[in-house]
């Protein structure tokens, strides 16, 4: 709907400005523009997470994550997108659970449409550079031994224990190399084709600009992403 026929819930002191569309594509945006914000920040959210692992594949959507950070066609260089961020005063950083993985990041304002034209590569053209699956697959089973003596995992792992056997919850869903070191490029590559649609995504883009630029952007960063039903 036009913005003058959008209702938004806002505490009475909240000045920013809100708009919410949906682009052809199916992705749905959310855009939020303050002239007060010191920072610009965007998140980019997938419905699908590691309840969507097939069974003997534990920890695949995580994996899949951490492999679109290696290049995309428009950016190829491996370590470009986190460069730039952290050149223009920003940071980048994502997490699977389970029902959805999200992408986010923050950056300078003058860096911002820049910034979102890399993320939206990750959703377009990523490269999954194959030389660098080991090295990321030994990064997902680090993150895994990391977590192990963590209150919050462990009590994840007993709770699993209660739920029914063929339950998506009751799997083991970080990723190690037990779990993932069978994943084959092309399996890595079905499951992003299978998930990774339009209509499964949703973008919340927040700056100082405004909301027509914030559009704008969205509009012609993000429509490019296919919508594969």
């Amino acid at each position: 709907p036009p913005p003058e026929a959008e209702t938004f819930k806002k505490h009475p002191l909240d000045k920013s400005q809100y708009h919410r569309f949906v682009l052809d594509n199916g992705l749905k945006v959310l855009l939020v523009s303050d002239s007060r914000y010191n920072k610009s920040a965007a998140a980019l959210l997938v419905d699908i997470g590691y309840y969507g692992d097939p069974p003997d594949r534990g920890g695949l959507a995580h994996y899949l994550e951490h492999m679109l950070f290696l290049g995309t066609e428009k950016y190829p260089g491996v370590d470009d997108y986190g460069t730039y961020l952290s050149q223009n005063g920003g940071y980048d950083n994502a997490y699977t659970i389970y029902d959805h993985t999200n992408y986010h990041l923050q950056v300078n304002h003058d860096a911002f449409e820049g910034a979102l034209d890399r993320l939206a590569q990750f959703f377009i053209a990523p490269l999954f550079t194959p030389e660098y699956t080991e090295r990321e697959r030994n990064a997902v089973h680090s993150e895994y031994q990391s977590l192990l003596e963590r209150d919050g995992t462990r009590t994840s792992q007993v709770q699993a224990l209660s739920y029914k056997k063929d339950h998506p919850a009751s799997q083991f869903n970080i990723g190690s190399h037990e779990t993932l070191g069978k994943v084959s490029r092309t399996e890595l590559l079905d499951f992003y084709r299978a998930h990774y649609s339009a209509n499964r995504m949703s973008l919340a883009l927040l700056g100082k600009t405004s909301l027509d630029s914030l559009e704008q952007w969205a509009r012609l960063y993000f429509t490019p992403i296919i919508n594969k039903d």
